[in-house]
């Protein structure tokens, strides 16, 4: 108990434009424990030290060792609702909630050690009401990092983190993501929700720049705020979907102290040779018809950190590149290509899944079922925290329930729609984005997700789109609700109040810029080539004042070498902080993602293409931010940091 009562500095970083330069960086030894440890408390300790080459390994047997946890057994949470298991519910008392996360270590439910807050994955559901104080005291259990002098833009600082609010209008210096929290230290948060702050769904998260990208998985909760009438509307049920990778490729996508940070660049290495990385196929949803597959021949196996480092974690890859970091790696006489490559295998026979797979887990589950009462209104909270695949969702049968889409990005909709959740015209969701669906039943379906042809004209064929079941839904003929609501199964469905926010489209701008969400090629570093990514001010004023109306054009391009402009094919979805943005304008695809007129803080852009936004930086003044909500991007340096000026 006495750690709990320290009190410590956190590390205070200044950020100036967009490169977030860092004035002072405090730097911590790094322990590099050189035996493999096998139970799970010293698996624990070596991912708190972020140990060197041993992790890899250790966290390989920490799969396979756990593979006696089935992967649907129920993670520890608060109650199940309609069948589902929920994360844990704090509610505030008399307009005030206080919450204690602890970042630490532990396993999640199919058996890998990863950081999260406290004992819980996914961490609690917050609930409060416009007006309340919401007081979040974050400790950092993690433990020291190693030396290093990576770039801003890149991976670095694998146990330092800080905490966003998604999606809350409230002042930028309490919602502070530029003041990091080294291990060891701790902060508290304050955040003073607004009496006209809408009520509706939105989320907490892992936010450190740099680090964002290996903290995110697990270290997220919802945020749910309720008007004063909530309990006239339908019963509703959290959906907090988090994408997992199985086989091998969990590793980077999941645990930040397999990526050190060193001057060297990464590289894997096999027999004392250097090899870089290179492409392989893309992973399959553990639900594709398909059986493990089968192991390389083993002249093609080579050390596992190749796999690793080759796959469908390129996007990590790609930062440590970017970083100048290194993973650590072991040579082949130390390790058996065959041995650890065998673990991952077994790994993935015990999920039935391809040894390169993906999925998306639902409050810690995979594919699990939702019971809901047969054709009774119930709310889907529906919230999309994975780090890099876009949703989209429809009904594997789409005649076996009625939907209206009530809610995106926590606002409420002037206009319920109830076209969407179908294969041809499906429920997109990026990486951050939330929707708020009513769903009545009638006989059992599945919510799955796909990369249609039509979708590939909007979102560019090279972007990331699972494609997998997420849950089953089974309609029962009794259910007892337990929520105090008075709309259970009503004809016709109540719907939350609307939001009171003037519309922008016929407002006169008084700042206006473009800005370009940039995938450059190649950039030589040590002999090794770097994608590149950026969020740039190219045109106009980037500026912002409090009262002002702010239209910004995010244009969604690849270039290549100077000069050269390549067609791009990935989508980069967009996210601004403090202020939600009205959709004004788009090069194409209106209506697949949003529609002009659509409150959002979080949207997918054409690709190629660019769309237009208008918001109001009111009320608050202070640093806040724009980025590419791909956090391995972010990290990157795909984000633009500005600051909110008082009125003059």
């Amino acid at each position: 108990m006495a750690d709990e009562q320290k009190t410590t500095t956190p590390d205070r970083t200044t950020y100036t434009s967009l490169n977030l330069g860092r004035e002072s960086v405090d730097r911590h030894p790094s322990q590099q424990p050189e035996t493999l440890y096998s139970s799970p408390a010293q698996r624990a300790a070596l991912l708190r030290t972020c140990g060197g080459a041993a992790i890899l390994l250790g966290i390989v047997i920490s799969l396979v060792a756990s593979a006696a946890m089935v992967a649907t057994a129920p993670p520890p949470v608060g109650t199940v609702r309609f069948g589902l298991p929920q994360p844990q519910a704090k509610r505030s008392v008399a307009g005030r909630l206080r919450q204690r996360l602890v970042v630490d270590v532990g396993t999640d439910n199919f058996g890998v050690v990863a950081r999260r807050y406290g004992a819980t994955a996914p961490a609690p559901t917050l609930l409060v009401e416009p007006g309340d104080t919401l007081t979040v005291d974050l400790q950092n259990k993690l433990g020291p990092e190693a030396p290093g002098d990576a770039l801003m833009t890149g991976l670095h600082r694998p146990n330092t983190t800080s905490l966003h609010v998604h999606g809350w209008h409230v002042s930028p210096r309490e919602d502070d993501v530029f003041t990091l929290i080294a291990p060891g230290s701790s902060k508290k948060y304050v955040y003073h929700l607004p009496q006209t702050h809408p009520a509706g769904t939105f989320w907490y998260h892992a936010h450190g720049h740099g680090s964002s990208s290996l903290q995110a998985g697990w270290m997220a909760g919802a945020l749910i705020v309720h008007d004063k009438d909530h309990r006239r509307l339908p019963p509703d049920v959290v959906l907090l979907m988090t994408q997992v990778r199985a086989g091998v490729l969990i590793l980077l996508r999941r645990l930040s102290c397999a990526v050190e940070t060193h001057t060297n660049t990464l590289r894997a290495v096999t027999s004392g040779r250097a090899v870089d990385a290179a492409p392989v196929r893309r992973p399959r949803a553990l639900d594709a018809p398909s059986t493990p597959s089968p192991l390389p021949p083993r002249d093609e196996r080579k050390n596992t950190q190749v796999n690793l480092v080759a796959g469908k974690a390129r996007n990590y890859a790609w930062a440590s590149y970017a970083s100048g970091s290194k993973l650590p790696v072991v040579r082949g006489k130390e390790v058996s290509a065959g041995s650890t490559d065998g673990m991952a295998l077994a790994l993935a026979n015990k999920l039935k899944a391809p040894l390169n797979a993906s999925f998306f887990a639902v409050n810690g589950l995979r594919i699990p079922t939702l019971r809901p009462p047969a054709k009774a209104w119930v709310r889907f909270r529906l919230i999309q925290a994975g780090t890099n695949d876009v949703l989209a969702l429809h009904l594997q049968d789409e005649h076996a329930c009625e939907t209206f889409v009530v809610a995106r990005d926590g606002y409420t909709l002037q206009d319920p729609r109830g076209d969407q959740l179908t294969r041809e015209s499906p429920l997109v969701l990026a990486p951050g984005s939330r929707a708020d669906v009513y769903v009545r039943c009638s006989r059992k379906t599945s919510l799955k997700s796909a990369f249609s042809d039509e979708l590939k004209a909007y979102l560019g064929s090279g972007s990331d789109v699972y494609s997998g079941s997420i849950i089953k839904i089974r309609p029962t003929a009794s259910q007892v609700v337990t929520k105090d609501t008075d709309d259970v199964s009503g004809e016709d469905p109540r719907f939350p109040s609307t939001p009171d926010i003037p519309s922008l489209l016929a407002a006169t701008p008084d700042r206006r810029a473009t800005l370009e969400m940039v995938q450059r090629g190649s950039i030589v570093k040590d002999g090794n080539g770097y994608t590149d990514y950026a969020l740039d001010v190219v045109q106009g004023d980037g500026s912002v004042k409090v009262g002002d109306v702010v239209e910004w054009t995010i244009v969604n391009m690849h270039k290549g070498a100077p000069g050269e402009v390549v067609p791009q094919d990935t989508t980069h979805p967009f996210h601004l902080h403090t202020n939600h943005f009205q959709v004004v304008a788009t090069s194409h695809g209106d209506g697949v993602d949003y529609s002009v007129g659509d409150w959002r803080d979080t949207i997918t852009l054409p690709t190629p293409g660019n769309v237009t936004i208008r918001f109001r930086a009111s009320d608050f003044d202070g640093p806040s931010l724009a980025h590419c909500h791909i956090f391995s991007h972010a990290d990157l340096g795909m984000l633009h940091a500005f600051s909110i000026q008082p009125a003059a």
